[in-house]
């Protein structure tokens, strides 16, 4: 599967995959935060962007899955 299909799963299908561990939420955070930069500077959906604050809540949430 490639961040950009990770990108247009709805809620429930990214949760099974990270429930079967065939993504973890790091992964899911990085595709959608890839996405967010690619796109964000024209649409301007963002007033501001947590990466460092998304990737660690990513990060603890693998490790309470794991």
């Amino acid at each position: 599967m490639t961040s950009t299909d990770l990108c247009f799963l709805n809620l429930i299908e990214v949760g099974r995959l990270i429930l079967t561990r065939e993504v973890s939420s790091l992964e899911v955070t990085r595709a959608l935060l890839e996405r967010i930069a690619q796109l964000d500077g024209r649409l301007r959906s963002y007033a501001t962007v947590t990466r460092e604050i998304a990737l660690q809540a990513a990060a603890d949430a693998d490790r309470e899955i794991a």
